[in-house]
């Protein structure tokens, strides 16, 4: 009984033109014993059914009837009988994707709930809804908040929400409802997407944020939201400006910059957007924040300035730069560390070369009395040892336990 229910309600539900095209020329001719079954069933139908499926049985018996009185007339000697017709042979189209489970197990109710959402109906979607997951799927993998964020529609979203939508879900694109509703500048929709915690971050196919497809179609009322949600909820984090940098998307870096970003904002290592951008080796972004006013020589994690980071990852071609926008050519770590130090310590003497000829001071010590000569010495590099040597390095300078550069230097074969 609940299966012949069920089919009623999917027929009814689909009109006049299912019961013409699906019930009367297939069933009835291609399964007799199953139409004369379920014609038995319709037939006793009790009070309670619909009007939609009472109209459906009363097609039926109808169409039914006139068959008969034709298929007598054809047949005068015959017995009142199903004809049997073969079968044609069906062919089906394969289907591109194999629908979720959510879709399959709604699928009569979908397109039609989708609509609804579409069309921003939130009386009729509330009972709608009953029969439906909230997270189901159409072709395009969009979920009813993927709709309701693309027209924007606020209450279905907040409706949406409460019975349990996810935020996470991505169509076929790699898009999330934030995405949908960034794009098409629905501030409203994209704060109540942050507000419930959507990941402003999620990237799309082509690694695209949701702040990336405002930007493309400038809604800068979005982009600013979207800044001033990161700044409450992912403070001292990493963020949209370290993002760029690291990526060297100085283009970016200018829209974050003008619409609000925090220029000298740390991440959870200390780490700064210059910082970002100097390891990378990315000129064309520190120019930029240089040009926007971050301090050259903001620390990050152990007092390293921008200079440190350049030492370290061996960017010669950034150290000009770098000092030439005011960055202290020998500014020291919590070790006591210089620029310096640090070149000849990495064996980087391109970056040492460039640090001494601006006038990197030489005989400065970190903590442990050492010059950058004695760990050039340490770590048994002669082409450091004699760049430093060349720039008046002092061989006799001692360290904490009173040893001079003499011994590794004659270990090396140093002259």
């Amino acid at each position: 009984m609940a299966k012949n229910s069920r089919v009623l309600d999917i027929l009814a539900s689909q009109g006049e033109r299912a019961c013409r095209l699906f019930f009367y020329p297939c069933l009835k001719e291609v399964e007799p014993r199953l139409y004369s079954k379920i014609r038995n069933y319709v037939s006793d139908v009790n009070e309670k059914i619909g009007d939609a499926r009472r109209q459906l049985v009363g097609y039926l018996l109808e169409k039914d009837k006139g068959w008969i009185q034709k298929d007598k007339a054809s047949h005068p000697g015959r017995k009142d009988s199903p004809r049997s017709i073969k079968p044609k042979k069906l062919i089906y189209d394969k289907p591109k994707s194999k629908p979720t489970l959510a879709a399959r197990q709604s699928l009569d109710n979908v397109p039609t709930v989708f609509d609804l959402v579409r069309k921003g109906i939130l009386s009729d979607l509330e009972k709608a809804l009953n029969l439906t997951d909230v997270n189901a799927t159409n072709s395009a993998n969009e979920t009813l908040l993927h709709v309701a964020a693309t027209h924007g529609h606020l209450e279905i979203i907040d409706y949406l929400i409460s019975k349990g939508a996810k935020l996470e879900v991505k169509d076929n694109k790699g898009r999330t409802p934030l995405h949908r509703a960034a794009e098409k500048g629905h501030d409203k929709a994209v704060n109540r997407l942050l507000q419930a915690g959507a990941n402003m971050y999620s990237l799309d196919q082509e690694g695209r944020t949701p702040f990336h497809l405002a930007n493309q179609n400038q809604h800068m009322h979005i982009l600013r939201n979207i800044l001033k949600e990161e700044a409450r909820r992912h403070k001292n984090q990493h963020n949209f400006l370290h993002r760029a940098a690291l990526k060297d998307d100085s283009d970016l870096v200018q829209v974050l910059l003008k619409n609000g970003a925090l220029v000298d904002a740390r991440d959870e290592r200390g780490q700064t957007a210059l910082s970002y951008a100097v390891s990378q080796g990315h000129e064309k972004t520190v120019k930029m924040l240089l040009q926007k006013g971050i301090d050259p020589n903001i620390t990050a994690q152990g007092n390293q300035t921008p200079l440190h980071v350049a030492a370290i990852y061996n960017r010669g071609a950034l150290v000009d730069l770098l000092i030439e926008g005011g960055a202290k050519i020998d500014a020291v770590t919590t070790e006591l560390f210089t620029p310096l130090h640090v070149a000849s310590d990495k064996g980087h003497t391109d970056v040492a070369l460039k640090l001494l000829q601006h006038k990197a001071n030489v005989h400065l010590k970190n903590k442990r009395s050492k010059t950058p000569l004695h760990l050039a010495a340490d770590m048994g590099n002669p082409a450091m040892v004699e760049l430093l040597l060349n720039f008046k390095a002092d061989p006799n300078a001692t360290d904490k336990e009173k040893k001079t550069c003499n011994y590794p230097i004659t270990k090396y074969s140093i002259r």
